[in-house]
């Protein structure tokens, strides 16, 4: 005769798999934004490929060392997962601009690029 062991008293609670999801954020950007000029009117591109990272991160980006706010203006737009698109370029949208990856485990910063604007 089998006893189980709920019989016995003894209450044994079958293996339980911990899963573990490894937490990261890589150092090197896949793409860095690059020095551009551009004619006032005109379209610029800034291009940001950032780190791969688990979560995956989020991203925004920065103009003069000031987190740019996408809602505030429909001129610039975050596009193909997170280049900068500024329409109509101004020359308030001359400086220096940088792309930044944040996640759970930390917060990446691109190289610096320069947009400058030229003509009117």
């Amino acid at each position: 005769m089998s006893i189980s062991r709920w019989e016995t008293g003894k209450s044994v609670l079958p293996p339980v798999c911990v899963w573990q999801e490894r937490l990261m954020l890589r150092d090197e950007f896949r793409a860095e934004p690059q020095n551009t000029r551009v004619a006032a009117g005109e379209t610029a591109l800034l291009e940001c490929g950032p780190p791969r990272g688990h979560p995956e991160p989020t991203l925004h980006w920065k103009r003069n060392g000031h987190t740019i706010d996408l809602d505030t203006t429909k001129r610039i737009t975050l596009v193909d997962g997170g280049n900068l698109m500024i329409s109509d370029v101004r020359q308030t949208d001359q400086g220096k601009y940088q792309c930044v990856a944040e996640n759970m485990v930390g917060v990446k910063e691109s190289a610096v690029a320069t947009l400058t604007v030229h003509g009117e």
